[in-house]
């Protein structure tokens, strides 16, 4: 019997079973080989759609989110709701670190938690 990789799969399996793990979430794959490159590529839109949960799960996510999404308060708001939702707390050492933690204490009335 012989061993076979991922690359001996049609593009249409591998495209599928990436679709499995949503945009975004296997960005980093595009860089192992070509095939993957196309595959990846095949999946994503113009249209970008992040949880919050996604944007905290590594310090390496962290930083794309503020690179793309800037450090206006509402974006760091969102920040620290979901870091500390999801109990980033190796993210939020990083966050605090870089010096994203500005909003800290503050209040925002008449907005709800999502």
């Amino acid at each position: 019997m012989a061993d076979n990789t991922a690359l001996d799969y049609p593009d249409k399996l591998l495209r599928l079973s990436l679709s499995f793990l949503g945009v975004g979430h296997f960005l980093f794959i595009a860089l192992v080989h070509s095939k993957f490159k196309s595959a990846y590529l095949a999946n994503v839109s113009d249209q970008k759609i992040t949880s919050g949960e996604s944007v905290t799960s590594s310090i390496l996510r962290a930083e794309k989110y503020f690179e793309n999404a800037g450090t206006d308060t509402e974006q760091l708001r969102l920040f620290w709701l979901n870091v500390a939702r999801y109990g980033r707390v190796d993210v939020m050492g990083w966050a605090h670190e870089q010096g994203y933690s500005r909003v800290w204490n503050q209040r925002f009335r008449g907005r709800k938690c999502r």
